[in-house]
């Protein structure tokens, strides 16, 4: 009797997680810490708005048509400094329409510091493995020092979510052929 008692409880929480992920699956669509836009269920990064720049497109393989990630908002940047290549800066200014690209961390540096004090800034990462995450802690606090000295703000960092994809490639122009460099995934 307490095995039958046992094997039927077993059963009834085996349907109430059925049932939960069934309900969960239905009611949400995309990465759920994503900030949407309104108008659909896709994350607001993949509308291309009003005088569009094109930053980053994702790639997902034969199956799923790739996804192109647009800045929200004026100003922006993104570092990848994720220990597999040399590290790549970006500076994205969309009221220029125009996409600056640095190897060398000191002149990123210098050209965040050109920007006027408290200009918001949209801060590019990447989902699971941020686009920094092999960053220095020595590098990682001389980009807080200016963030401080300037007073810089942040819209909410876009985190954009590269689960399952095939490769990533950052944008240096409007022109989804203009390619920077490309991060290849599984």
């Amino acid at each position: 009797m307490k095995k039958l008692r046992f094997f039927i409880g077993i059963a009834a929480v085996s349907f109430a997680l059925a049932g939960l992920w069934i309900y969960t699956n239905q009611h949400t669509s995309g990465p759920s810490n994503d900030k949407t836009d309104e108008s659909s269920e896709q994350p607001a990064y993949y509308n291309p708005g009003e005088n569009p720049l094109a930053i980053i497109t994702i790639e997902y393989g034969e199956s799923t048509p790739p996804r192109t990630v647009y800045l929200l908002h004026d100003y922006g940047f993104c570092i990848k400094w994720m220990g597999d290549g040399p590290p790549g800066f970006y500076i994205y200014d969309k009221p220029a329409h125009k996409i600056t690209a640095f190897t060398d961390f000191s002149e990123f540096l210098n050209a965040l510091k050109a920007f006027p004090d408290q200009t918001r800034f949209d801060w590019i990462h990447g989902c699971c493995a941020p686009f920094s995450c092999a960053m220095p802690e020595t590098e990682h606090q001389k980009l807080e020092d200016v963030i401080d000295v300037k007073k810089f703000t942040f819209f909410n960092n876009e985190v954009v979510c590269y689960c399952e994809s095939k490769r990533i490639l950052f944008h240096k122009g409007n022109n989804e052929s203009d390619v920077i460099e490309t991060l290849l995934y599984h």
